[in-house]
């Protein structure tokens, strides 16, 4: 929202965080947030990455807006309370 109501340049922007994490990273914080047991849990097929990921910088939007993160762990946690309170 920021972005649309304030920025004053026609330049493109990279608004989203840039902390790497990793899919078996976000699956554990996503079954931490389900409550779902470790134990089932398998990511033993989850294929290696083989292409490197290109870094990005948020910087200059951090900078223009002051915006803060929520932290991803705390993120997901309000994400998944609110899907399951409206499915």
């Amino acid at each position: 929202m920021w972005c649309l109501e304030s920025q004053e340049s026609n330049t493109l922007l990279n608004i989203g965080n840039t902390v790497a994490t990793s899919i078996p990273e976000l699956t554990r914080l996503i079954a931490k947030a389900l409550q779902y047991p470790d134990e089932l849990i398998s990511l033993e097929d989850i294929p290696v990455a083989t292409r490197l990921v290109q870094s990005t910088s948020n910087a200059e939007f951090l900078k223009l807006s002051n915006f803060k993160y929520t932290p991803l762990e705390e993120a997901i946690q309000k994400a998944v309370e609110w899907y399951l309170e409206s499915a």
